[in-house]
């Protein structure tokens, strides 16, 4: 932890204060939350003066350096492994709850330098203490956990006891002759002097990282009850009571602009209160899923939470190259970057709980009975509203004469194809006819037979932009399009990001799911349709059918769909473009 025991606090000023001159070089290993530096540099309420010390200090966790405002306690402030440090210009080193989080060889080499070189040092030990990592600082971790008088005799014999109780200890490497009586002088000067006892002051911290978290840290014995607040309608989310060390944490994790309210129980007084404020601060949004339609849907309410909450935004995507340079103010990241020092964190995504529901502690509402893009807003505590993308892609003008539409007959399950026989192709001819090219852009084959049969055959009338081929190079065809066809999958989302005029065929899916700016093609009412938006899509099936697979009904809400229904929407769409 950033703060170490408050035991022998006093009597280590006592110790520095009068066995050492103030012109000696200090470094502080570890500082944490600068407990030595605040002790030893400056005024003491109980000496009446102030104790004068020039500390540096060694700090491995750069987070800790601003969080604890290190640059303002110590004179100088460097980062890094005391293993690897020179730090043999210095004339006393202390090593205050440092020899737990060290190897026992680790350990043993820093006490050994510090011998040769003939400096001195004070070592602060927890005895017995395990503890793991701290809100991500795996440096906090503890690999000597059975630290006692006894092995620390043992593994560092040049070290003796100088203060101590049962749970924590102060060890010194030099010889006290001569500093016997005057210690014993100034502890019978303490006993006398008229010192008011100061309870521990317990510390609070808040954390937004999936889900809001509050916790209580110190040896005051304390009491609290604790009371997550949605400011929204000011109702209580989450309540619970807890004592010192012990932590809660609300089970929703998605955005909520919160009020945390901390009182002691023992006299119901208001002790602590944090309201959610990410301004200047880092918060940084995972995008969950790898589907093209899906990242394009969510990523926009990103910049829309970043604007709205000022604050430092770190994003990570699986397609960030679609975004980076468009979005300057925004800093990106791999998925699974660990990030530090940060105030809140959300995931966007569609999650679904171990019995098949929809996970309510990720997803506030029912994803399926909401627009697609809706999820992330929803996620985020945004207002909704259809927002497009700012892509990178470039248009680097047409690669094909003449006028032409895009289409993109191919998707993810059969469920989403638009499955009327031969319709892909009375649509093909009728645009041939009025004189415009079609392109196909799948990355599923032409005249593979397999994908050709959920045609209803090979597509005649084509020209062939099929196969693997970068995204980038279907964008600029999509562009330099008249209109793009296709069913509910990621292409059909690309192109409306890119404001090609689109017509989407969709069957399996509600019209609500997809975006509005667009001529939406579903089935008749009387025909059974909208089976993604009501149970969970079976991916490992591909003829997936809920309701009617295997019967005469097989994809009904597809097949109903006649060719002059699309006819009449692509017209509307060239009409617009005309």
């Amino acid at each position: 932890m950033p703060h170490s025991s408050t035991d022998f606090k006093l009597e280590i000023q006592n110790h520095l204060d009068k066995n050492f001159s103030r012109d000696i070089k200090i470094l502080d290993v570890g500082p944490g939350a600068g407990m030595y530096g605040h002790l030893l540099s400056k005024y003491s309420n109980v000496l009446k003066y102030s104790l004068g010390f020039k500390l540096d200090c060694l700090e491995i966790y750069s987070p800790y350096i601003e969080k604890y405002n290190l640059k303002d306690v110590y004179n100088n402030v460097f980062e890094g492994n005391i293993c690897n440090f020179n730090f043999s210009n210095y004339d006393y080193i202390i090593l205050g709850d440092i020899l737990e989080h060290l190897t026992i060889k680790d350990a043993q080499t820093v006490i050994d330098k510090i011998n040769k070189n003939n400096q001195k040092c004070i070592v602060a030990v927890p005895y017995l203490s395990k503890q793991g990592e701290h809100e991500g600082n795996t440096y906090e971790t503890h690999l000597q956990e059975d630290l006692t008088p006894e092995i620390i005799k043992q593994r560092y014999p040049s070290l003796n006891l100088l203060f101590g109780n049962e749970g924590y200890g102060y060890y010194i490497n030099y010889n006290l002759k001569g500093m016997k009586e005057i210690l014993i002088q100034e502890y019978n000067n303490l006993i006398k002097k008229p010192i008011k006892f100061k309870l521990p002051t317990n510390t609070f911290s808040v954390s937004n990282i999936m889900g809001c978290k509050f916790e209580v840290l110190g040896k005051n014995k304390k009491n609290y009850n604790v009371k997550f607040i949605d400011q929204k309608d000011n109702k209580v989310v989450y309540e619970s009571d807890i004592t010192n060390n012990m932590w809660c944490k609300t089970s929703k994790q998605y955005f909520v602009d919160y009020k945390i309210q901390v009182t002691d129980k023992e006299n119901n007084n208001l002790v602590f209160e944090d309201i959610y404020n990410a301004e200047n601060k880092k918060v940084y949004i995972h995008f969950a899923s790898k589907a093209i339609g899906d990242t394009l849907a969510w990523f926009p309410y990103a910049e829309e939470f970043r604007k709205k909450h000022k604050c430092e935004l770190v994003v990570s995507t699986f397609h960030n190259e679609w975004f980076k340079s468009t979005y300057p103010e925004i800093k990106f990241v791999k998925p699974a970057t660990e990030i530090f020092d940060l105030y809140a964190m959300y995931e966007v995504g569609w999650h679904y709980g171990e019995d098949g529901g929809i996970n309510h502690n990720l997803n506030p509402l029912d994803f399926r009975k909401i627009p697609l893009q809706q999820a992330s807003p929803d996620t985020l505590g945004l207002d909704y509203k259809e927002i497009k993308p700012k892509l990178t892609f470039k248009n680097t003008g047409p690669t094909i004469e003449g006028d032409y539409v895009c289409i993109a007959p191919h998707g993810s399950s059969h469920a989403k194809y638009w499955n009327y026989k031969g319709g892909w192709q009375t649509v093909i001819d009728y645009l041939n006819n009025k004189g415009y090219k079609v392109v196909m852009i799948t990355q599923e084959p032409l005249g593979d037979k397999w994908h050709d049969s959920k045609l209803g055959g090979t597509l005649k009338g084509v020209i062939n932009k099929t196969g693997d081929a970068p995204l980038s190079k279907r964008a600029n065809d999509m562009m330099n399009a008249k209109a793009f066809i296709g069913i509910g999958s990621g292409l059909s989302w690309l192109a409306w990001a890119l404001n090609t005029p689109v017509v989407m065929i969709s069957g399996f899916s509600e019209a609500y799911s997809e975006f509005n700016d667009c001529e939406r093609i579903e089935g008749p009412k009387d025909k059974c349709r909208g089976c993604f938006n009501k149970v969970r899509l079976n991916a490992g099936d591909w003829e997936w059918c809920p309701e009617h697979k295997d019967t005469d009904r097989h994809y009904e809400c597809t097949t109903s769909i006649k060719p002059q229904i699309v006819i009449d929407a692509i017209n509307r769409q060239l009409e617009k473009n005309s």
